[in-house]
């Protein structure tokens, strides 16, 4: 199956997947190969987390939704990074999340580019300064004709 994202108004809500190359048959059903638990079966408390989640950033991470089939690895997930987001010191969260772009650059993993990104642009409300950052991290990767 090879799905490409559906946009749907301003958040991306399903993907449009060939579900037979040979007839190009369509579907626009979510689909995973990891069983993500339905919001109503999950606890109450993980229920709110993804509901303020969402207020806040605008979307749940999928890693989110992944680590909800084991609720208390992902409540110790979401407090590890209260923790480490905590204002004391001397950085922003717009910087810590500008570290982890960088980190994330570096390290190939586009998920927590888009994610991580998203959450910058959102804390240091600059629109361009996350994909900056990631360009620069790893000189050459993005120019033309390079994977």
């Amino acid at each position: 199956m090879i799905c490409i994202p559906w946009i749907r108004g301003a958040s991306i809500d399903r993907k449009l997947c060939y579900t037979s190359l040979r007839s190009k048959t369509f579907s626009l059903e979510p689909f995973s190969r990891f069983p993500i638990p339905s919001n109503d079966s999950l606890p109450a408390d993980v229920q709110t987390t993804f509901q303020e989640t969402k207020k806040k950033a605008g979307f749940v991470p999928n890693v989110f939704k992944a680590l909800s089939y084991r609720p208390d690895e992902l409540k110790a997930f979401i407090q590890y990074y209260d923790v480490v987001m905590d204002e004391k010191g001397n950085l922003t969260k717009a910087d810590k999340e500008m570290i982890i772009v960088a980190t994330s650059a570096v390290n190939s993993c586009l998920y927590c580019i888009i994610a991580h990104g998203a959450l910058h642009r959102i804390y240091s409300k600059d629109p361009y300064l996350a994909d900056q950052v990631c360009v620069i991290s790893v000189p050459g990767r993005f120019a033309a004709g390079k994977k």
